[in-house]
């Protein structure tokens, strides 16, 4: 994931919630593979830990669910 991706969050969420987009339904599927994304990592297993990374290696997971937290709000 893209360190800049929780700063794009919440423009993408307008726009995916904005029926007059006409990619709305493909940014919505963007939105739900971030969310996927960025879900903690289970740091004890070491397979997922090498594949996707620790948490601590990726602090932008946690900016995107916070962010993601806040639109929902």
């Amino acid at each position: 994931m893209n360190p800049a991706v929780p700063t794009v969050l919440p423009f993408l969420f307008r726009l995916a919630g904005n029926p007059r987009v006409p990619v709305q339904s493909d940014l919505l599927q963007l939105l739900v593979s971030i969310a996927g994304f960025s879900e903690p990592i289970d740091g004890r297993n070491e397979a997922v830990v090498r594949w996707f990374g620790s948490d601590s290696d990726h602090p932008e997971r946690e900016k995107c669910r916070l962010c993601s937290r806040r639109t929902r709000a």
